[in-house]
């Protein structure tokens, strides 16, 4: 971990630390009267954090995932934390009619993202055949009375994005279920924030602009839930031919997704959730036969607000009007408290 910084802020003390984690940069925010416990809680978080990477990192041999993947079509008893994402990451699969599909391992991996993001765009790879399409969570089995994971003959498991999300959320539950009296956690760009803020203003998460990571695009302000960006532009790598890919995949044929939208950041009450909206949002973008107009999109829609960037680099909301302050060419230093890296 990097080194602690305190705050004092008009209405509380506050130490925050920045390290890697889950390939990403991870950022941690603690509020609290009590300078013993604040520094106890990043402790705390930095440790849950690596065991929940250790438990879910397909690039860890030794991971619970790693392993239900190498034992497909057997069933393996996993931890609670494991089970639980599962068990989330299906539930956004049914909600999202498959626009969120973490079983595209499979493609993702065709696409030469079989290794840490940053041997992937170091050392690029000759890609094969593309286009393997997701198999769908059906294939998927859950036991909870064992708590066990069954994967199909075929099925793969990657925790991608809804990993990073669903860790800051357990983070910030745990911390809070502790007695601390606020936490912030920003994992890529997934941010889980709830209780007492470092200022009265409340916590404000900034909004990278997708092509500029020096520049903040809008912000939001709220008490308490998750604030997710994914992007098609920062993940990106090229093959041994120059062909540019990246990571958001298209369940429907595994092909990397064309969408006219660089980035969507979502709001919702927590950050999975957000997570595998944005993603959603994504696909739905990219659907010509019906849009994302559709009764069954404002469906989806309906408990979340988007902010997205086009590739005309338009800015765009959707959901309660005045969630999101658009800002104009705003530096990331000016935002009291932390900027969200798009993913």
């Amino acid at each position: 971990m990097t080194a602690v910084s305190t705050i004092t802020g008009r209405m509380a003390t506050t130490d925050e630390v920045r390290f890697t984690a889950m390939g990403s940069d991870a950022h941690v925010v603690v509020v609290d009267p009590s300078d013993a416990v604040r520094r106890d809680a990043l402790r705390v978080a930095g440790e849950r954090i690596e065991q929940l990477e250790a438990r879910w990192s397909r690039f860890r041999p030794t991971s619970e995932i790693s392993r239900l993947n190498e034992l497909r079509g057997v069933p393996v008893v996993v931890s609670h934390d494991t089970y639980r994402l599962i068990e989330h990451a299906v539930k956004a699969c049914d909600f999202t009619g498959g626009r969120y599909d973490p079983t595209v391992l499979d493609a993702i991996v065709a696409l030469g993202y079989n290794r840490d993001f940053a041997e992937v765009r170091a050392a690029p790879s000759a890609i094969g055949s593309l286009g393997q399409p997701a198999p769908g969570c059906a294939g998927v089995r859950l036991d909870p009375y064992v708590r066990s994971v069954g994967l199909g003959v075929g099925v793969g498991f990657d925790p991608g994005g809804i990993g990073k999300g669903l860790a800051a959320d357990i983070v910030v539950e745990e911390l809070r279920a502790c007695g601390l009296a606020g936490a912030m956690v920003n994992l890529g760009g997934d941010v889980a924030v709830d209780g007492q803020a470092p200022t009265d203003d409340g916590w404000i998460v900034g909004i990278e602009d997708p092509c500029d990571a020096s520049r903040i695009i809008a912000r939001v302000t709220l008490e308490s839930g998750g604030v997710c960006t994914s992007s098609s532009v920062r993940r990106a790598w090229r093959d041994v031919n120059g062909r540019t890919l990246h990571h958001l995949v298209d369940p429907r044929d595994g092909q990397p997704l064309e969408s006219s939208l660089r980035s969507v950041t979502i709001v919702a009450g927590a950050a999975w959730w957000a997570e595998a909206t944005a993603k959603a949002y994504f696909v739905a973008s990219a659907e010509t036969q019906f849009g994302v107009q559709t009764s069954e999109m404002r469906v989806l829609l309906e408990d979340v607000h988007g902010c997205c960037v086009d590739d005309l680099d338009q800015v765009s909301t959707f959901g309660e009007v005045g969630v999101f302050d658009l800002v104009s060419d705003q530096r990331r230093e000016s935002i009291a408290m932390v900027a969200s890296s798009s993913r």
